[in-house]
């Protein structure tokens, strides 16, 4: 099967795609990344906190730990996206402007059967859809219909569920995660875990979903899917200052040291990390 996945350039986006390496070697796999998310409004201003998000999973991983990971010889480690990319042969490529003639005959190029969209960053319109046979499949990281949007886990911290969870739908339309839903599955919310350990949480059952979903396709199966019931969708866009004050309010951390530690242990070998030292 050629499958094509959409991701963004960030540590969730590569660990999800290092739990799934045997598609790697089942399927034939194109790669593609976006470096940013969506658009800002004109008069939106980037919290302090997104901006420390910001920092751990794009700065830190892209400019500190990608060209580590890279010198490290040991086998059993996280692999970066160019690493990935050569497992497939097809190599990784930048697509930010997806939707224009040129992102879309790119795009045309990988032949897909079926795309995978995992924290893309990109609306991705019809033009796109209409291509894969069977279909584009979209790892949200949140419980849909209530939690559609941006950074919705934060937003479900703040709500005071008890449990936080993903979604795997379809995207059938430019709307956002408004397509009918294949599988969902959540996790306990734990006040010794802060919102970058909620969010770290949700890709091994996630990324499990979709295995299942693809394994289902590779042997003729369609995917059972339902659509959402419109009452209850909700829309949460750019996050704002006094959202990370509530989160901070309930008793949750933005990101905690040790957490990033347990990632880093899985590209990192362990006299590299002694090397770092200030950790």
């Amino acid at each position: 099967m050629n499958i094509t996945i959409l991701a963004n350039r960030d540590l969730h986006a590569n660990i999800a795609l290092n739990l799934m390496r045997p598609l790697f070697k089942q399927h034939q796999i194109t790669l593609f990344l976006s470096e940013s998310v969506g658009l800002a409004k004109p008069d939106w201003r980037i919290p302090q906190a997104l901006q420390q998000l910001k920092f751990i999973e794009q700065g830190v991983f892209n400019q500190v730990i990608t060209p580590l990971v890279e010198q490290q010889k040991h086998q059993h480690r996280y692999l970066s996206f160019n690493e990935l990319g050569a497992l497939s042969g097809n190599g990784c490529r930048v697509l930010e402007n997806i939707n224009s003639p040129v992102g879309l005959d790119v795009f045309k190029s990988s032949q897909p059967d079926l795309v995978l969209s995992i924290r893309f960053g990109k609306i991705i319109k019809a033009p796109i859809i209409a291509i894969p046979k069977l279909g584009v499949l979209n790892l949200h990281s949140g419980l849909l219909p209530q939690y559609q949007g941006i950074l919705t886990t934060l937003h479900a911290l703040i709500a005071g569920e008890s449990q936080v969870g993903c979604t795997l739908h379809f995207i059938d339309s430019k709307e956002i995660d408004t397509g009918n839903i294949i599988e969902m599955a959540s996790i306990d919310v734990d006040k010794s875990r802060s919102l970058f350990g909620h969010v770290l949480k949700l890709y091994p059952a996630g990324t499990k979903m979709i295995m299942n979903a693809i394994a289902k396709l590779a042997q003729g199966q369609s995917l059972a899917s339902g659509a959402q019931d419109v009452s209850k969708q909700h829309y949460f866009g750019l996050p704002e200052t006094q959202h990370f004050e509530t989160l901070e309010r309930r008793g949750f951390k933005l990101w905690q040291q040790e957490e990033v530690l347990q990632v880093l242990k899985h590209y990192l070998a362990m006299e590299t990390m002694a090397k770092l030292g200030a950790w």
